[in-house]
């Protein structure tokens, strides 16, 4: 005989019995006894339920069971709590610590819950989490809503998706065990946590955040699906588009239609947005166009390399600001860490109210304003003050410039070409510490000769050392140079010695004396030979005007051919 038949036998000559002495008792003592069966170690097996517990209540006239510390099965799903109600309707109600295994691999957790016999559904409407170990996933919601086979799960209120990769947080999401998807509505929004190196979780380095309007997630692809726009920020990089695809296990993703790239004030459009699975590198495909309130930025295509923290721009790179400054190159990198902007190509050329510069490659940091290259450059300002060389140190901030390799500076007057060349702009002070050619700008005039100085501010220039003078066909060779560049007027202290191979001439005199574009002047005693001939005085000047030599004092000379005399001027 079932136990229960027996049990309910039993119950019946208790209730008959119970029955007569309410009945017959004194009115005042009479009292609504409720008609209880309790079982212990109880075994209850009816309406498609089968619910082991350690204590079982039964009440007889609300044809409802309780049971405590439970474990019920129904149609392969496993549900256990502290506290089980089996109610008149048959519907069970689960409170604290509720646990649920449904046979497709989810486990749930839940402090109350009740399952509805007549609609065969699980639902709560407190805090339900549940994980699917094999799936790597894990769902939770304030409202909870499934079929017995957990094959349809409904999701609201708080709504958090997660597996090790990310977070997805929404109002409402849908599952579905035959399309493995699960669909998120209402304010939704995204976390993605970087791994520490064991592997674990490690929220202090996020990697992804955002938020969208439509979105659902293939379980089985590992694909988030996202569309009718959303803005999410990667890596400090801000990503914005209509439609998004997205790997969480091997970060890949793609961004299309409509789409931005945001980085500190700079916005830029292009046509999508990639990275492949196991790439540090996002691309940027199709026109880029875009900057911020002061410079805007074209370009072929681009990437951000995720390690080195390079953002690349490729192609046809044309920068211009808002004060007239215009930049080509073929590409410009500008790293995130060091504040470096590396700009390449055939031929950079760069433009502005007051410099210009044509290079091969330089680079600018955008904290320590220092601009540096080791490529060919020439550069020149709105004074027709000029740099060229193949490498150099300049800081926007302080003037100062240093190059190891030749360095040519000029401006309208004159120019200067050597290496190690330092200047520094507080003190106005330029040192060509090594070998050094100066010119002047109509090329009538050039020295050679080692280490100078030049002081921007007074103008003067100073070389102590043996300098060699040359002037059209003429070579002078002396020391001790001074030159001061307002006055244009220079020095060269003797012995001097002056050779003409064109006119077959050689001198020697005490000192030199300069007028740039003007005059040279020689002070005597002057020696000079020229085809046998020997002259003698104490001035000569050569003048630029006539190309003539004039000597204002007494001349003497004397020839091969035993002639001698003397002149004037």
């Amino acid at each position: 005989m079932n136990r229960k038949k027996v049990i309910y036998g039993t119950l019946g000559v208790a209730v008959l019995v119970l029955g007569y002495f309410n009945y017959f008792g004194e009115e005042q003592a009479v009292k609504a006894i409720k008609k209880v069966v309790e079982t212990k170690n109880a075994v209850y097996e009816s309406d498609g339920y089968y619910v082991e517990a350690e204590k079982e209540l039964d009440y007889i006239d609300e044809k409802e069971s309780v049971f405590e510390k439970a474990k019920a099965k129904i149609k392969g799903m496993i549900l256990s709590g502290d506290n089980v109600l089996l109610d008149k309707a048959r519907n069970l109600i689960l409170k604290s610590n509720i646990v649920g295994l449904s046979p497709n691999g989810w486990k749930i957790n839940a402090s109350e819950m009740k399952y509805e016999k007549a609609t065969d559904m699980l639902v709560s409407e407190t805090l339900v989490s549940a994980i699917n170990e094999e799936q790597g996933i894990e769902i939770s919601g304030n409202k909870f809503k499934t079929n017995i086979s957990m094959d349809n799960i409904i999701l609201e209120n708080g709504v958090v998706i997660k597996n090790k990769y990310l977070s997805l947080l929404a109002d409402r999401a849908e599952y579905s065990s035959e399309t493995k998807r699960v669909v998120l509505k209402g304010n939704i929004s995204i976390i993605g946590f970087g791994k520490a190196k064991d592997g674990s979780e490690n929220k202090e380095e996020d990697k992804l955040s955002g938020t969208f309007n439509e979105v659902y997630y293939d379980m089985n692809e590992r694909n988030l699906y996202a569309s009718n726009g959303f803005e999410a920020t990667y890596k400090g990089v801000g990503l914005a588009g209509d439609k998004l695809v997205l790997n969480d296990r091997d970060e890949s993703f793609k961004v299309m239609e409509n789409v931005k790239v945001k980085y500190q004030d700079y916005t830029f459009d292009v046509s999508s947005i990639e990275k492949e699975a196991q790439s540090q590198v996002i691309n940027f495909y199709g026109k880029i166009n875009g900057g911020n309130a002061t410079y805007k930025v074209l370009a072929d295509n681009g990437t951000y390399n995720l390690d080195t923290k390079d953002f690349t721009l490729l192609g046809n790179v044309n920068a211009s600001s808002i004060n007239s400054e215009k930049l080509l190159a073929d590409k410009i990198i500008y790293n995130l860490d060091k504040k470096d902007i590396n700009v390449s190509g055939n031929l950079v050329k760069y433009t502005s109210p007051t410099y210009n510069l044509d290079a091969e490659d330089f680079t600018y940091n955008t904290e320590t304003k220092l601009v540096s290259t080791n490529k060919k450059f020439y550069a020149f300002n709105e004074k027709k003050e000029s740099l060229s060389g193949t490498d150099l140190k300049y800081s926007l901030l302080t003037k100062d410039l240093s190059a190891v390799n030749e360095l040519t500076l000029g401006n309208k007057d004159y120019s200067i070409k050597g290496k190690n060349i330092t200047y520094v702009e507080e003190t106005g002070l330029l040192t060509v510490p090594n070998d050094y050619e100066l010119k002047s700008s109509d090329g009538n005039t050039r020295i050679i000769g080692k280490t100078i100085t030049y002081n921007k501010k007074t103008g003067d220039l100073k070389s102590d050392n043996e300098i060699n003078l040359f002037s059209k066909t003429t070579k002078m060779n002396g020391k001790n140079f001074t030159y001061n560049s307002n006055t244009t007027l220079g020095k060269i202290t003797g012995p001097i010695t002056l050779e003409d191979k064109e006119k077959n001439m050689t001198g020697l005199a005490k000192e030199i004396l300069i007028k740039t574009g003007d005059y040279i002047e020689l002070a005597g005693p002057i020696n000079i030979k020229q085809n046998g001939v020997v002259i003698d005085t104490a001035n000569a000047i050569y003048k630029y005007s006539d190309a003539l030599v004039h000597m204002n004092s007494q001349v003497d000379f004397k020839d091969d051919k035993g002639m001698v005399g003397k002149v004037s001027r």
